[in-house]
């Protein structure tokens, strides 16, 4: 038989070692929907950040384009800009890495489209 009630969650032992989680990325800009299509992707940088994977791609998930940077921003190329056509929604994402190349944080995907 299942006891009813919550589990107890018991407060951890100071010689328990710290469990330290990945961070998220803030971002910027693009987001939502836009009267023309972005020039530059942008995030808030990461302290621990020694490079930035980048990728955009379509709602199904399949990549578009991707680069790398060591900036909290890109430009967006005009062969990737001319793919961005109105009503037409895409995702983007960013993972921060450290200096051994180790991702340290996430932005998740964020959504954004140009109005028709």
């Amino acid at each position: 038989m299942r006891e009813r009630h919550a589990p107890e969650l018991r407060q951890p032992s100071p010689a328990a070692p710290t469990i330290l989680r990945s961070a998220g990325i803030t971002i910027l800009s693009p987001a939502g929907d836009l009267h023309t299509a972005p020039d530059e992707l942008r995030w808030e940088p990461q302290t621990d950040a020694t490079s930035y994977s980048v990728q955009v791609m379509e709602v199904d998930h399949v990549a578009l384009w991707s680069a790398e940077t060591r900036d909290a921003s890109i430009a967006l190329p005009q062969v990737l800009r001319a793919r961005i056509i109105p009503g037409k929604p895409l995702l983007w994402e960013v993972v921060a890495k450290d200096g051994a190349g180790k991702a340290v944080a996430w932005s998740g995907k964020q959504r954004f489209s140009v109005s028709k």
